[in-house]
């Protein structure tokens, strides 16, 4: 069972995915194609034979994707291998996995207003090219979302999430054997009236373990699935 997600920046799928992997029993290998850390340029991408992507870190070969793995992939932003273009490496990508899903917004205004506060608050921050630094950013400050003021806008940011969007539907739109799904019906605020929804998308997934998410009514607490309901609606973590 191999799941992967492809995703524009800053919709929220990262975290989402981590919390569904914990709870079915499944790794969750995040962006591959990000440096992180330390890590060289070289040491992130280039080593992966023929395209494979899985972080060498974790023990496993970078041509082999481990059984109950779910990836995601953050599409048009990073260095890719062997000179391929994105649509290239989503292809290859997704021959190594038995379900492909692409998380499509239906509106990407979100998606550049957080980097660009980023951007306008951190510009000038003491280690901000710090690559664990900018990791912890774009993760643990999503609330920043609301700061955002027009003076911010940056066209560039602006451009980049744009070819992102435009890469991601293109491939959905015109790839055979993938799911399209907007995150907006998995992420987002007002999550409680949207657990059946949830439900119902994660449940054509195909994932063995997943039981749905629970409320107990009486109770009024979720019982079942708690990290993934707590995700899906994680203003914090943006990515």
């Amino acid at each position: 069972m191999k799941k992967l997600f492809l995703a524009v920046p800053f919709s929220g799928v990262d975290q989402f995915v981590s919390a569904l992997a914990e709870e079915t029993i499944c790794r969750h290998d995040s962006d591959p194609m990000q440096q992180f850390g330390k890590m060289e340029k070289t040491h992130v991408w280039v080593n992966r034979a023929n395209g494979m992507y899985v972080h060498p870190s974790e023990g496993h070969s970078p041509s082999d994707i481990p059984d109950r793995t779910f990836m995601t992939h953050m599409v048009g932003i990073h260095n890719l291998p062997h000179n391929l273009t994105e649509p290239e490496f989503m292809y290859q990508l997704k021959e190594k996995f038995d379900t492909t899903i692409c998380m499509v917004p239906r509106d990407i205004e979100n998606n550049w207003k957080f980097p660009c506060v980023l951007q306008a608050k951190y510009k000038d921050a003491p280690g901000v090219n710090n690559l664990g630094f900018q990791k912890f950013l774009r993760e643990q400050r999503g609330e920043l979302l609301y700061e955002y003021e027009d003076s911010m806008y940056d066209q560039s940011i602006v451009d980049k999430i744009t070819n992102s969007y435009n890469v991601l539907n293109a491939f959905a739109t015109g790839t055979s054997g993938v799911s399209i799904i907007y995150p907006e019906d998995v992420l987002g605020a007002e999550v409680e009236h949207r657990i059946d929804k949830i439900n119902d998308i994660v449940g054509e997934w195909g994932i063995d373990t997943w039981q749905g998410i629970q409320k107990d009514e009486n109770n009024r607490r979720i019982v079942k699935h708690f990290g993934t309901y707590e995700a899906a609606h994680n203003i914090n973590y943006l990515y």
